[in-house]
Parts: C-alpha cells; structure tokens; sequence
C-alpha cells in the first residue's frame, strides 16, 4: 500500500516501501506519480487543497494512504523535501488550487493544456489510458502544430529527451483512420506531426495492422510515431474533468 500525507495546504502520498516488482522509465525506484523521499515513495500536491477525507481518497485513487511519519527521521525526511520543493506556503488562500496552480492535483499547465506526463512506470497504451482516467485524465491530444510544439519542449525541460511516450492517437478498428481518443476528431498526418524518411519522403503511420497506438518518438525528435499497443513506454495525460 502506497502513501499520502495531506496538509492544509500540499497533499503528500507515500509507499510503506519501495516497490521493486514494477517496470520503471531511467533509474527511477517509486511508481507513477511518486518519488523517493528517504526509504519510502511519496506523492507531494502542492496543488489542490481538499479536506482530510477528500485527500484519502485522492491517495487511495493512485494506490495510496496518506503519510505515515513512525520516527524522527522519516518527520526530518519529508520536512527537508518540502523545503526543497518550496512547499511550506501559507494557508489563508481561499483559491481552490495552491499557489499559483492553474492546474489540478497531479496536472502541470503546458500551453493552454493541464498535462500529466509519466516519467516513471512503462506502461502498455490500453493500462496508460486507466492511469490518466484514474486521475480525470485521457490521453494527451495534439490537434495543432502549437500543442505539439508545446509538449516537445516541456519534454525537454524535464530532461526525458530519452523516453517514447503514449498519446491518444490510434486507429484500432478502422485501420489507416487515425483518431484521438479523446473525442474521436482526426489526426492530423504529415508534416510536422508524423516521423517521416528522407530518401524517399515517406511519412508515419507505416506499421499497418500491426502498429495501430501513437508514440512521442524521441528517437526523431518528438515527433509522432506508430508503435505495437502491447509496447510499454511512459505516458501523457491530458486534464478532460470528471
């Protein structure tokens, strides 16, 4: 069982343990949405603010409980992590969302988009999409050249330019039809969306039957690529609501 502190002001989700069964993305040791803080894995939202019971909840949304502090050094351990993430802000706020946030618990604004992006579990395209819908989200749609433009240099600043991420593009059940997830409007093909070769210009989705779920495909820049669905890889979420 994962988990999760919650104050007047940040949420912080722990694990009783770090987990070793899972499959992470880099060097990572704690799953989705969790970093190690000490020898357990916590969740910290600096975010939204909830009361107690609606803070359990959101921990035991991604597996978690909120945080256990047993002895003076796990106390000293997330004290010091709060510090260094700037935390510890004042509770007279009556905003829904703390600080500055535009953007829900686990949710970064990117452009004009609230986005989760996964730098840890790999992850299959169908389980990536449970995980972003577990947290009010869907797969990440790029409908123009400026979203895409936006999350290749987020990706970037967070320094994943060696991940593929899954987004909502797909065409199962109407192959060579690319759709978004999200509400089903088409992909935009070619340029400069899609992985293309240069001799001869031949742009992606090439993979048929076979490649039918969208990729980020840092291998070429970001740029979108088709990749079996049973792959794993890290994701991205995009806020749709509840």
């Amino acid at each position: 069982m994962k988990k999760c502190l919650w104050g007047l002001v940040f949420l912080a989700c722990g694990l009783s343990g770090v987990q070793s069964q899972s499959k992470y993305c880099g060097n990572e040791k704690c799953p989705t949405f969790y970093k190690q803080v000490g020898s357990i894995c916590v969740y910290v939202s600096t975010k939204t603010k909830l009361n107690w019971q609606q803070a359990r909840e959101t921990c035991h949304s991604i597996d978690g409980e909120l945080l256990t502090l047993p002895d003076a050094n796990s106390l000293r351990e997330i004290t010091l992590h709060l510090q260094v993430l700037g935390a510890l802000l004042g509770v007279r706020s009556q905003s829904k969302y703390c600080g500055n946030e535009r953007c829900p618990t686990f949710y970064k604004q990117v452009g004009s988009n609230c986005v989760y992006v996964s730098t840890k579990t790999k992850l299959n395209w169908q389980e990536a999409r449970e995980t972003c819908h577990s947290i009010d989200g869907e797969l990440l749609t790029l409908p123009d050249a400026n979203s895409l433009r936006d999350i290749m240099l987020h990706l970037k600043v967070l320094g994943v330019s060696k991940e593929h991420f899954w987004i909502g593009a797909y065409d199962i059940g109407h192959e060579g039809t690319w759709r978004w997830i999200k509400d089903k409007s088409d992909v935009p093909m070619g340029s400069p969306f899609w992985v293309y070769s240069k001799y001869p210009i031949v742009y992606e989705p090439t993979g048929q039957e076979k490649q039918n779920c969208g990729v980020l495909d840092n291998r070429f820049g970001g740029h979108m690529n088709d990749a079996d669905c049973e792959s794993e890889f890290c994701f991205i979420c995009e806020y749709v609501g509840k």
